[in-house]
Parts: structure tokens; C-alpha cells; sequence
């Protein structure tokens, strides 16, 4: 037989040996496992308890923050550790109890860790509720052996080995198999005080966490262990006061198990019609939150402010607009901005600035001008310059109003008058008759100036040098 023939047959064997071996050498256990919470469960811790309440006909309202307290004669269960955040909620709360109201607690509620996470008594509510919490260690250690033992003892295929993990889960339950009923105990209600479903009877409690509470009062009723009490019910002034060891019976995956349901409804005094506040941990929104939602408007206006205060304050890469070359005024954009500063101001300014800039130069040419009289400094200035009287006397006593369709022509008047004055040497303007006595006698005379040609601003036709024109830089 060759290779290729006998080599897939011995493979298969050594498949079957290695299965029936396999098959030997473990076993097969059916285990208990628990699905993972889902929907509102999955977030509420108290999600169980609700339920109940609203079974049992009652009337559940679950509350984010303490901020309002329940009418009289509802009950309010309180686990929220931040209720007394604010100040004067412990006097509020006392108030209400005292007139009426039902309060459920925990004994977490009764203690406070410090800065060093070490566990204190909780004054806001020592000070008015006569409860202490202890825990009993040895108890403890006798329930971790019990549970040692008895898990053993339900496995009998594994009897002598180590004991099977423990899961916690998210409440604190400890989950071992086959089963959870193997770490219950029976607790008794005290049997001098009236039970709270008539006669006295015990209850099962399961996975209790060895804590027990201390009291210096009477309770109206309370369920006992060996160790101490595990719940009981104060009377506080017109209400009362119910606290329970741990909150093991509350949540959700052990609501169901033992008689956790019992104790549960007799601590909250459950009945048709009852009112049942759940308080959890205080939970606010966000800040950004709260502000959108109670001021989106003034939000949203400071927010655009703000941007368009950061793009204002920005850094720029360059202007705005690109800087223009320089260059050289033309003489047509002097003429337009002249035009536009007359069209908008009118002749008024343009009138007084040439009047102004006459004075001046025949002041400084003519002795004794400034002391002469209006018709006097028109005689000198007619005299000097050659100019024609009426004409001048017209164009250097009016004004703006008198003369408005003469402004052209006054100017022309003006300006050649200063150019005139301006041209003729001082002394020949002060002698008078040796200089000026006749115009365009000489060659250096005022009629010789007049025949200069003058730049002119306003005038409309530039093209003739030798009319006379207002100067082009004083506007």
C-alpha cells in the first residue's frame, strides 16, 4: 500500500482519538446567568421599585433635585447623597416631616466620608433622626464562610476544589451558581410592636451586607436580626422616619428575590392611592445648556458680538484698499474739487478768502491802508492798480448774497488787483504817481502785470493765458 493510501486514514484516527479523549476529560454543567438590564432599568437603579409602587395601585413621581418637597402624607424616598447642597434644605426637610410627611433612608444616607474618605456621621440628619448605622465584622466573616461552604456543597462534582468565582454586578449583588437563594436569612419583625401586615412574621433577606442600625428611641415597628436591627420605622413628630440597613432589597435585580418586596412595601407604606416621591442624585443640565435654554436670544446676540468683535480686532495682512500712487494734482481735478466745494458751500468762503489775501498784500504794500476808511482803501487800491473804481468797490464791499451772480467777475476783479500790487515794487506802490500815475507807461507798471497770464481754477475757458483768473490754490 503506498503513502498517498494510508496517510488520510491514519490522520482520521488520530481525530478520533483526540475526541474521545476530549469528551472524557471534561464535564457539563448547566449555569444560571443573568441578562444584562435594558431600557429604562438599564439607568434607573430604582426602576424595580417604581414598578411596584405603581402595582400596587400608589402614585410614583421621580425628582432630579430637592428643590420642592412632596404634599403631606406622601412618602419620599431620598437617595440622593447631595440633597442638603443648598443651604436650608435640612430645616425644610425636618419641617416636613414633622407636619406629616414619610421619609425613607438608607443607612448610606447617615454617613458622610471627609477629605481623608474616612466615614463620619451625617449631622444634617443625626441632629433630628435617632439612628446610627454599625456594621458587625464578625457577621460578616460567618456570612463569606457560609457562602464558602454552601457554594461547595451544591457542586458536588467539584468537592474539595476552590470555590467558583464571584461576579459582582453593577448593584452590588454577588452572583454565584447554582442559585442565590443559599445566601438568604430569616430576619424577624420585633414581636412587642405591631407587624406591618398584622401579626408578627419574618422575612428573608438576602445578601445583606452586615451593616445593622442603633437606636435610642422606640420604633413603631422594626424587623430584627441576631446581630441588631435591619429596618425599622421612627416617629418623628406627625410623620415618621423608615430606614433600612442597606439598600440590597431596593435594587433592581434583587427587588424579587427573598421577601425584598415585602419589607420594600412596608417601608414605603404602599397602598392604593399613596404618593411616592424617588429623589435620586442632583442632576442639573449643563451650564451652556441652562443658558441656551432660558436665554438663547441674549446667548446668540453675544455670541455674534463677540465675532464680530474678534474679526474687527484681527489681525490685518494689509489695507483695505490698495494705497494710490503719488503723483502730481491735475490741473481738472483742482477744478472739479472747486466746483464741488462751491456747488455744496456756495461763493461765501471762496468771496472772503480772496477779500482776505487782498487786504493782506495791499496792507503790506500800501502805507496806512489799514487805518483808511472802505471808500479811501478803494481809491488807493484803483489808484495803484489801474483798475476801474466802481468795478473794484463792487467786488471788495460785497457779499455773498448781494453779488451771487457776480462771483466769476468779482474774483477776476480781486485777483488781478492783488497780482498788481503784488508785481509793483513797495516803493513804487508807496510813491503813487511816480509809478502807477499811468498804467502800461511803463514796462515794470501795474498795467504791464495785468497782462500776465493767470492760472485760474474756476475759470471755463483755460485755454486764453491772458484773462484773469482767481488763483487756483486758495479755495
Amino acid at each position: 500500500m503506498s503513502t498517498e493510501r494510508w496517510l488520510p486514514w491514519l490522520v482520521a484516527a488520530l481525530l478520533a482519538a483526540a475526541g474521545a479523549w476530549w469528551w472524557q476529560a471534561t464535564e457539563w454543567h448547566d449555569t444560571t446567568t443573568h441578562a444584562p438590564l435594558r431600557g429604562e432599568a438599564a439607568s434607573n437603579r430604582w426602576y424595580s421599585v417604581q414598578q411596584l409602587a405603581r402595582q400596587l395601585g400608589a402614585k410614583v413621581q421621580v425628582r432630579r433635585e430637592l428643590n420642592e418637597l412632596p404634599p403631606s402624607g406622601a412618602s419620599l424616598l431620598l437617595t440622593s447623597r447631595h440633597w442638603d447642597l443648598f443651604p436650608g434644605r435640612d430645616r425644610a426637610l425636618r419641617r416636613w416631616v414633622e407636619g406629616g410627611g414619610h421619609l425613607v433612608l438608607t443607612s448610606g444616607q447617615l454617613v458622610r466620608f471627609d477629605r481623608n474618605e474616612q466615614p463620619a456621621q451625617d449631622d444634617a440628619l443625626q441632629s433630628w433622626i435617632p439612628v446610627r448605622n454599625d456594621n458587625d465584622k464578625q457577621d460578616d466573616e460567618r456570612v463569606a464562610a457560609q457562602r464558602r461552604a454552601q457554594t461547595r456543597a451544591s457542586n458536588p462534582a467539584r468537592r474539595g476544589a476552590s470555590a467558583p468565582p464571584v461576579d459582582d454586578d453593577e448593584d452590588g449583588a454577588v452572583l454565584v451558581a447554582p442559585g442565590r437563594k443559599t445566601f438568604c436569612r430569616d430576619y424577624a419583625e420585633a414581636p412587642e410592636l405591631s407587624g406591618a401586615y398584622g401579626a408578627s412574621r419574618s422575612y428573608s433577606v438576602c445578601y445583606h451586607s452586615g451593616t445593622f442600625l442603633r437606636t435610642t428611641a422606640t420604633p413603631r415597628w422594626s424587623v430584627h436580626s441576631p446581630a441588631g436591627p435591619y429596618a425599622m420605622n421612627l416617629a418623628i413628630g406627625a410623620g415618621s422616619v423608615s430606614v433600612l440597613a442597606d439598600d440590597a432589597p431596593l435594587l433592581n435585580r434583587l427587588l424579587l428575590d427573598g421577601d425584598h418586596a415585602l419589607i420594600t412595601a412596608a417601608l414605603l407604606q404602599l397602598h392604593p392611592g399613596r404618593l411616592v416621591w424617588v429623589v435620586e442624585d442632583e442632576r442639573r443640565p449643563a451650564l451652556l445648556a441652562w443658558l441656551w435654554q432660558h436665554g438663547s436670544v441674549a446667548l446668540g446676540l453675544s455670541l455674534l458680538a463677540l465675532a464680530l468683535l474678534l474679526w474687527r480686532r484681527a489681525l490685518r495682512f494689509g489695507p483695505l484698499q490698495a494705497p494710490r500712487p503719488l503723483a502730481r494734482r491735475a490741473v481738472t481735478e483742482q477744478v472739479r474739487g472747486t466746483a464741488a466745494f462751491l456747488a455744496q458751500r456756495g461763493g461765501l468762503a471762496l468771496r472772503s478768502a480772496q477779500q482776505r489775501a487782498l487786504a493782506e498784500t495791499a496792507a503790506a504794500r500800501l502805507p496806512d491802508f489799514a487805518a483808511l476808511d472802505a471808500d479811501a482803501q478803494v481809491q488807493a487800491l484803483a489808484h495803484h492798480t489801474g483798475l476801474d473804481a466802481r468795478a473794484l468797490a463792487a467786488a471788495w464791499q460785497a457779499d455773498a448774497t448781494s453779488r451771487a451772480g457776480h462771483l466769476v467777475a468779482d474774483l477776476q476783479c480781486l485777483e488781478t488787483a492783488r497780482r498788481r500790487l503784488t508785481g509793483a515794487p513797495a516803493s513804487a506802490a508807496a510813491g503813487g504817481s511816480k509809478a502807477g500815475s499811468a498804467p502800461g507807461s511803463a514796462p515794470g507798471s501795474a498795467a504791464e502785470s495785468s497782462a500776465r497770464p493767470l492760472t485760474s481754477s474756476v475759470s471755463p475757458s483755460p485755454s486764453s493765458p491772458s484773462q484773469d483768473t482767481p488763483h487756483a490754490d486758495r479755495p
